[in-house]
């Protein structure tokens, strides 16, 4: 694709920068109908990236995890997606699919309905020298409770940290389960409430 398309900046993101030549600042990019955005620090290889899905169901492929986040720091995996796994039918298939398997909320212990078109960004992202921002909203109800309101905003502040802020609008009280999905190389430790 690279020589098909002449895209030099393909080849430098693709050798870690060897090759090629390094794709317009800033590194961050958003496809705002889709609903998807990936924040970056820079193209090398111990670069922060991000990936936010707002975005459709996408069919027979899609999971349940509109509002999900990745993120990756200097050459680690920290916040993960399940990902497919397979596509036989059973209750595996349907874990990775399902919302429990994503970094997103649930509801009384219940995952995300179809959230039919997703959230379109255009008017929800910014992409700025110093930070990322995106907010998107998942209104579909989680199984039978219909009267719940997910919106996620996501702030990166470059080379720095992600924010998130989560708002939930119930219909009444609620169990809310916040899911972060660590790679398994990660340690993580809890000191107080943090």
């Amino acid at each position: 694709a690279i020589a098909t398309f002449k895209r030099e900046d393909w080849k430098y993101i693709t050798t870690n920068g060897r090759e090629g030549a390094r794709p317009a600042d800033p590194p961050s990019r958003v496809w705002p109908r889709s609903g998807q955005m990936v924040m970056r620090s820079g193209w090398e290889e111990q670069a922060h990236w991000s990936y936010f899905d707002a975005g459709p169901l996408g069919g027979w492929h899609g999971h349940y995890d509109n509002l999900h986040l990745s993120v990756a720091a200097h050459g680690r995996e920290l916040l993960v997606d399940g990902g497919r796994y397979w596509y036989k039918g059973d209750r595996w298939r349907e874990y990775f699919k399902g919302s429990a398997a994503h970094n997103v909320i649930l509801v009384e212990g219940t995952g995300q309905n179809d959230s039919g078109r997703g959230t379109d960004l255009t008017e929800h992202h910014a992409i700025r020298p110093d930070f990322d921002f995106a907010r998107a909203e998942h209104a579909a109800g989680f199984g039978a409770i219909k009267g719940v309101k997910h919106a996620r905003a996501v702030v990166y502040l470059r080379g720095l940290c992600w924010v998130v802020f989560d708002r939930l609008t119930l219909d009444q009280p609620r169990a809310i389960e916040a899911l972060w999905h660590f790679h398994p190389d990660c340690t993580v430790q809890a000191e107080g409430q943090q």
